[in-house]
């Protein structure tokens, strides 16, 4: 392994392999807090409707309505 990362060294230079990281990090803020910012919006506006997107996916991710802490989100 650690040779192998000496192989890549060889043909990266070291500041360009730090940037792709930094990149890499700011891409994951980026989407994160994008997908923050939408579950918070289904939260607070949506959570009013009938139909809401959090029991379906709670029913997919657990296989029954009212396991988590969004008991009072109607189905």
């Amino acid at each position: 392994m650690i040779k192998y990362f000496d192989n890549i060294a060889d043909y990266v230079n070291k500041n360009d392999f730090q940037q792709m990281l930094c990149a890499l990090q700011l891409k994951h803020i980026f989407l994160s807090s994008i997908l923050f910012f939408l579950y918070h919006i289904e939260l607070t506006l949506l959570n009013s409707l009938t139909i809401s997107i959090l029991p379906a996916l709670e029913y997919a991710i657990h296989g029954r309505y009212g396991v988590s802490q969004y008991r009072d989100v109607k189905l």
